[in-house]
């Protein structure tokens, strides 16, 4: 049985929640280590901006699958699209941080 359009609008936002969650923490750690150059914080943060990138595919994957499977139209659509939209900029954010001290 597939899930609705619901649970997985549903999903996609928790994941999002989530996402939101790891860049605001791996954001303030990262200047955590700007402030003690602190090797070790630096590689623990490489390790969630690997969690970002996966969380950011995860949520693109489903978001175009339900797209693709359930062909929404008008508001859900663009709730879906808005999803792209809104994992893209926080893995933007989630990288740019990390590319700054590598």
């Amino acid at each position: 049985m597939n899930p609705s359009l619901e649970s997985i609008n549903a999903e996609i936002v928790a994941h999002l929640k989530k996402l939101h969650r790891l860049v605001t923490t791996s954001l303030s750690k990262s200047m955590k280590v700007f402030e003690d150059l602190d090797i070790e914080a630096a590689v623990q943060n490489m390790e969630t901006a690997q969690d970002i990138e996966i969380l950011h595919h995860t949520i693109e994957d489903m978001a175009f699958g339900a797209i693709a499977g359930y062909g929404p139209i008008d508001i859900n659509l663009r709730r879906l699209v808005s999803y792209i939209h809104t994992s893209s900029g926080l893995h933007r954010v989630g990288s740019m941080h990390t590319k700054s001290w590598r």
